[in-house]
């Protein structure tokens, strides 16, 4: 069994929720676009359905960061 303490757990849930929190921005405001490949379909047209993965991202790093962390459940 691996001991863990709490303190480590809180830093790795702050470092999770960050992560998330940032890939959802980069989404949202397609920063990404410019490092993916190109596609020569339609079947993504327009931004909206980025900006949605992304939202789910940043309300996910959101309660990480706000929720887990704060009370330092595990």
């Amino acid at each position: 069994m691996i001991l863990v303490t709490n303190n480590k757990v809180r830093k790795l849930k702050l470092i999770a929720g960050c992560f998330f929190l940032m890939l959802g921005l980069f989404v949202f405001v397609e920063v990404h676009n410019d490092i993916m490949f190109e596609q020569f379909d339609d079947r993504m047209i327009g931004p909206w359905e980025h900006q949605r993965e992304g939202l789910g991202l940043i309300l996910a790093g959101i309660s990480i960061i706000f929720f887990w962390y704060k009370e330092g459940g595990n």
